[in-house]
């Protein structure tokens, strides 16, 4: 059995700003840099102002991994039938459809319930293709336990084949008849664990650093 998939990822991608977009980004580098051909499809040219990264066409040629292709819904053929109305899920499955009949993909992920993840499933039914679900937290909370969504996002994530999760959220998932979960441990040097041991900062990341320096962290912080 070849080692080597043509993965089809279905989700956030740059300049989409935000966790997600960056996770499927930083993702989607790692396999391709070990060899697997990654497919993304996205949204990410109708994104709005407001929630686009500023990213140039120099930027985007310097930042395109390794056997990585993009392809992504344009917002210049608008499908106008029900107004202020843009299906994306629809979209997204299409041209997904057009990747797969292009590209012998063996696995479909889809990041993010709705559109992603719905998209997902759509391809993987007329496919006959595995796909695997990948929560971001804030899809459960939004989507999930939403009153007028809760059954039709519960069949979704009960149809995929595996799940990507995280410790905490593997209980929950086996609750909704689904065991077959991939795990996110998150690597962290014991230095962010405050029960831990400080780091060597000269043997782990060969920095030479004084005890009395100051560092400045810029991002998100929370339990887990």
């Amino acid at each position: 059995m070849n080692d080597k998939l043509n993965i089809l990822l279905i989700g956030k991608y740059p300049p989409i700003e935000g966790g997600e977009s960056a996770k499927i980004y930083w993702m989607a580098k790692g396999l391709g840099e070990i060899g697997h051909k990654i497919f993304v499809v996205s949204n990410c040219q109708e994104v709005e102002e407001d929630y686009r990264s500023t990213l140039t066409a120099d930027d985007l040629d310097k930042i395109q991994p390794k056997n990585v292709n993009l392809f992504s819904t344009s917002p210049l053929n608008s499908v106008s039938f029900i107004p202020h109305y843009n299906p994306y899920t629809e979209k997204l499955t299409s041209l997904a459809l057009e990747v797969c009949e292009s590209y012998n993909i063996d696995l479909v992920i889809g990041w993010y319930l709705l559109p992603y993840g719905v998209s997902a499933l759509q391809v993987s039914d007329i496919t006959s293709k595995k796909w695997v679900f990948q929560h971001a937290g804030s899809d459960i909370d939004r989507l999930l336990f939403n009153e007028y969504l809760f059954k039709y996002m519960e069949k979704v994530i009960s149809k995929s084949n595996y799940i990507m999760c995280y410790p905490g959220m593997v209980d929950f998932f086996k609750e909704l008849k689904k065991d077959r979960c991939f795990v996110h441990i998150p690597g962290f040097h014991p230095e962010f664990n405050i029960n831990g041991k400080k780091v060597n900062w000269k043997k782990d990341y060969n920095i030479n650093v004084d005890e009395d320096d100051v560092f400045l962290f810029l991002g998100k912080l929370t339990q887990r």
